[in-house]
This record gives C-alpha cells, structure tokens and sequence, in this order.
C-alpha cells in the first residue's frame, strides 16, 4: 500500500511528489566524541514512544500472529515458484544479499562524519525522534518527513517537513537498478557521501518509480501479482 502524503508535503512538488516511502535508517555507529559533541551531543536513537502509542501496540499486538502466518504463506508461494521455475530463493537471495553488500547498502552510511551523510545523521534523532521517515520524490525536490512532537504513530496530520534536497544536493538512487528486489535506497550528497535508507516495502513505490514500471496491482488477498 502507498504511503498517505498530506497535502502540505504534496504542496512542496510541483504537481505532487510522484513516488514516496515510509524508511527507517540502521543503527547509527557511535561518533568520535569530539564530533558528537560538535555537532551538540544529539541523540543517535530514537525516543520511547508516547503511552498512546504503546496502548496502540499493545491492542494491535494480538493481530501479529496472523500476519506471521500471512508472510509464512507468502514465503511458501515465492518458493514454490522459484523452485518449479529458474532457480531456488535460496540462490536468489544469495545474489541479492551479495549485491547489497557490494554497493555497501548493508551499511549505515559511506563512514565520513564531516560529510553531508554523516552530518545528517547527527542530527536525524533530534529533528524527530520517530523511528521512521516519510521519503516523498518528485520533481527537484527529496522531502524526508516526521512527527516533530512527542514518538507517536504515523498520523499524517503529523507529520512536518524536516529536511529537503534539491537536485543540486541529493539524489534517491537505487544502485542494483531493479536486478534485485530489496528494500534499500541510497541517498547520495553532491559531495559524495550517502546513507541508506531501509524501506517499509520490498520493494517500495520509490524503488518501482526509479525503475520506471508501475507497482502490480494486488490480487484479492492483497499480494502484489508477479510481472509476467
């Protein structure tokens, strides 16, 4: 399912963003303490959520088992066409897992504090600190979006700007091109320095725009249908 935008995120595209995805970065490496402190001793995790929140998580809690049978099945039908077709997933995953790691999108970020990445990261907690991030694209504009309040869940009345790139500044790229589907996306500087972003989907609408196809529709159970 796409991510809600709220109207005044689509007023930052001209014409609206074309693709966006909810993302969560890894666990950020701890900083040479002189560059912590430099950059203002920020959080590098995020926040406890709010009691609102954890009532929420609570009361969805009893829902978790079905959704780990739904994925076991999902599981079970990718592999069983794998194996009646070219390859196993366990081949399959393997390449992926191999090409992930080889454009470093098994990292946190590219590992230089002084540049824009690492900048970023020493302030991401303390522009929101919520967990997640709405990644919205479109036309000369990336727009990263979160609660600025309290954790809470992802309400889209929420949500506030917190930072935006220019082409000039940024870009989304996934590097695998589409040889794989995966959840990773690189978020390049202009000075050469990047993060990764991990993404709710696998892969996600940003990942479907980059590579120029529209996302399968879904089937009645609401899995995505596989391209023919």
């Amino acid at each position: 399912m796409s991510p809600k935008v709220p109207r005044h995120i689509q007023e930052r595209f001209d014409g609206g963003p074309t693709s966006a995805a909810w993302c969560t970065i890894g666990s950020i490496p701890a900083p040479p303490p002189e560059v912590h402190e430099g950059a203002g001793n920020g959080p590098l995790g995020p926040g406890s959520p709010r009691p609102l929140e954890v009532l929420r998580q609570v009361l969805a809690a009893p829902l978790r088992p079905l959704r780990v049978v739904f994925d076991a099945l999902q599981r079970f039908d990718t592999r069983f066409l794998n194996e009646n077709g070219a390859g196993s997933v366990r081949h399959a995953r393997a390449r992926r897992d191999a090409a992930v790691a080889e454009h470093g999108l098994d990292r946190v970020f590219d590992g230089d504090w002084c540049g824009s990445a690492g900048q970023l990261l020493l302030r991401w907690y303390e522009q929101s600190a919520h967990p997640g991030r709405l990644v919205a694209l479109g036309a000369g504009r990336i727009v990263l979006a979160g609660p600025v309040q309290r954790v809470a869940a992802r309400e889209p009345h929420q949500l506030q700007i917190l930072t935006e790139f220019t082409p000039d500044e940024a870009v989304l790229e996934d590097p695998l091109l589409g040889a794989h589907r995966h959840d990773r996306l690189r978020l390049r500087f202009s000075d050469g320095s990047w993060l990764v972003l991990v993404t709710d989907g696998s892969p996600s609408d940003i990942h479907w725009h980059l590579w120029g196809k529209e996302r399968p529709p879904a089937d009645a159970t609401g899995r995505r249908r596989r391209p023919g």
